[in-house]
């Protein structure tokens, strides 16, 4: 028997489509996920949360997924993944 609190959530094709974006740049290299979680200033299991679709962002955090997915590298510091 599966536990509810941790099944996937249903998100709208548009929500889904983000997190798709998100993934797909995390898995382009190994520590992204922290680096994301920095940039987007977010905790880290957050991110893991919702590349897992266990949450859904919130709408400030939608918008700057949103703005970060159209140029990520303008977020980030050489070395850092900072901005």
């Amino acid at each position: 028997m599966s536990n509810p609190k941790y099944s996937n959530i249903d998100m709208s094709p548009k929500t889904d489509d983000l997190i798709a974006g998100l993934e797909e740049w995390c898995n382009a290299e190994h520590g992204r996920r922290a680096e994301l979680a920095r940039i987007l200033d977010v905790q880290p299991n957050t991110v893991s949360y919702w590349l897992m679709r266990k949450h859904k962002p919130g709408s400030e955090e939608t918008l700057k997924i949103v703005e970060f997915l159209a140029d990520p590298e303008k977020f980030r510091k050489p070395g850092r993944g900072l901005k």
